[in-house]
């Protein structure tokens, strides 16, 4: 497990990515928001023939619902980081897990395709680039998800030694009486 991410420590690193990841998504909310709002604006001014402009109404509408859930559950799992890393509630940070484990797995996915893609139209020079950059996007993913599993095992075991203390029953010798410094 590591012991810090981006040469932060781990609780540092935790509230820092679970308030950035607010921000972000809290500014796509308000962009995404923005247009579904003005949708119809928008369609009107792409240069279509008037049938299609009901199926680009349609696809622009479904692909921000879509998008807008998203970033909203993003939302959420993010704020639970932050409250999870500052109250070591490990718990909490399983949110942001899942929803980051079903993120790597898509950008796999992506990449997979994007590369099948990039290869059958190109020449080697883009998907040179193509390779790289994925890879260093997904690398970084990994990096970033692996730091807070890792955070989520710290506050973990450090909940099982704090349920151990407070469980573990009085030892033998110990009587109920006063402690020796009352004593006279």
């Amino acid at each position: 497990m590591l012991k810090g991410v981006f040469c932060m420590r781990l609780h540092t690193a935790g509230t820092v990515l679970g308030w950035l990841g607010c921000i972000v998504s809290f500014v796509g909310i308000i962009a995404l928001s923005a247009v579904l709002i003005n949708v119809d604006t928008i369609v009107s001014h792409i240069s279509i023939s008037p049938p299609d402009q009901d199926a680009a109404h349609m696809i622009i509408v479904t692909a921000c619902s879509i998008g807008l859930a998203i970033l909203l559950l993003n939302f959420l799992s993010s704020v639970l980081l932050v409250l999870g890393t500052m109250k070591n509630r490990h718990l909490f940070l399983l949110p942001w897990l899942i929803n980051s484990g079903i993120g790597l797995a898509y950008n796999v996915i992506q990449s997979l395709v994007g590369l099948s893609l990039v290869a059958q139209e190109a020449s080697a020079g883009p998907i040179v680039v193509y390779v790289v950059m994925s890879g260093l996007a997904l690398a970084l993913n990994i990096y970033i998800y692996y730091g807070i599993l890792s955070l989520f095992k710290h506050i973990q075991s450090i909940r099982d030694q704090e349920s151990r203390v407070v469980l573990q029953p009085k030892a033998v010798h110990q009587t109920d009486s006063y402690p020796n410094y009352v004593k006279l």
